[in-house]
């Protein structure tokens, strides 16, 4: 097994859609905040990431409520605990 701490960061590819649930997410508690990317990547506190997008997360791969390309994530090796 590999140990994870859920402040570490996790970085991923938003889609259009994600940016907005982003957007939106943080629009119901009074915040006017957008997802800063580079390169296309953005990155979160994995803790804050499924908060924002594990509603969204499924099983299946249905490209219309996709918040992030793949549904792949990347976390850095040495964070690993």
């Amino acid at each position: 097994m590999i140990k994870f701490n859920m402040n570490n960061y996790v970085w991923f590819e938003p889609t259009e859609l994600g940016k907005k649930v982003y957007e939106a997410y943080y629009k119901s508690y009074g915040f006017n905040s957008k997802l800063e990317t580079k390169g296309g990547v953005a990155s979160l506190q994995f803790h804050e990431f499924i908060q924002i997008y594990g509603g969204y997360i499924t099983s299946y791969i249905c490209k219309d409520k996709e918040v992030f390309k793949n549904y792949v994530f990347w976390i850095d090796e040495g964070k690993l605990l």
